[in-house]
């Protein structure tokens, strides 16, 4: 991903208020063929990707784990791991989905946004009406994720009770 001259300000409008972490990081890349390991991403998993707002990454990573599980439930069920196994076989795998996505979430934010500035620069608007559409698209949105844990919470809590 590079970030060409005349883009500058269609990436820090997308960026917000962090627009100088991530402008370092798409340089970074750019340079060295690599980011920073995201430890929030790692922690917060999908709720970092929807906190974000990318969407469509978390609903990729959302149904990736649910495979995984089904497929954990699927050998389980058909006894080719005991409950004990179960339990170590998802935490390993949960730990290595973290890890993937803690190495890999500044990459995919970066191509992210890539593609809003590539999707807004054929539109036919003003060079004000382009910076202000991504600063709308761009940016943060804790609501979501934090709707989300919440509700995740609470169903679990009404499960296990």
């Amino acid at each position: 991903m590079k970030i060409e001259e005349d883009n500058i300000d269609y990436y820090q409008a997308l960026f917000g208020k962090d627009k100088d972490y991530w402008t370092t990081e798409a340089v970074r890349l750019e340079m060295e063929d690599r980011t920073r390991f995201n430890i929030f991403a790692l922690v917060f998993g999908i709720f970092w990707f929807l906190y974000r707002k990318m969407y469509r990454e978390a609903l990729v990573i959302l149904i990736i784990i649910m495979a995984i599980s089904y497929l954990e439930e699927v050998m389980l069920a058909n006894n080719f791991i005991d409950q004990a196994s179960q339990f170590d076989i998802s935490l390993s795998i949960n730990l290595g989905v973290s890890i993937v996505l803690g190495l890999t979430a500044n990459r995919l934010y970066l191509n992210h946004c890539a593609r809003k500035v590539a999707d807004l620069q054929e539109a036919a608007l003003s060079e004000e009406q382009k910076i202000k559409a991504l600063e709308a698209r761009g940016g943060t949105n804790i609501l979501l994720p934090a709707v989300l844990f919440l509700s995740f919470v609470m169903l679990n809590y009404l499960i296990l009770s």
